[in-house]
């Protein structure tokens, strides 16, 4: 694991140095070989304060996440769910849904 990492730390030292707009030499990694040409490049906001919104970000949309599923599996515990053959279905409902069987309602 430590091979790989050493191999990432290259990696991103070789993008770091390229200059934008250069196409670099082909250079050998444990995942094969590169070329690598810098397109473009953005300043990042690299502050603490960055890293802590990122992280209190990441831990809402987790929260979010996981509230919507347990919002669904509320519903589907509470969902009452009959399913009924064809020959049951009511005189009133004649016309409809003929090639889809089973039929089932659905009532929460």
């Amino acid at each position: 694991m430590l091979s790989r990492k050493c191999t990432w730390v290259r990696l991103i030292k070789r993008v770091r140095t390229t200059k934008q707009g250069v196409i670099s030499a082909p250079f050998k990694t444990e995942f094969g070989w590169h070329i690598l040409e810098v397109t473009n490049t953005r300043q990042a906001d690299r502050t603490e304060d960055a890293y802590r919104q990122k992280a209190y970000e990441q831990i809402v949309n987790q929260q979010l996440q996981d509230s919507a599923r347990d919002w669904v599996q509320a519903l589907r515990k509470r969902a009452n769910i009959k399913y009924i053959k064809l020959t049951e279905i009511p005189t009133q409902w004649s016309g409809f849904c003929y090639n889809t069987p089973p039929h089932f309602s659905l009532s929460l």
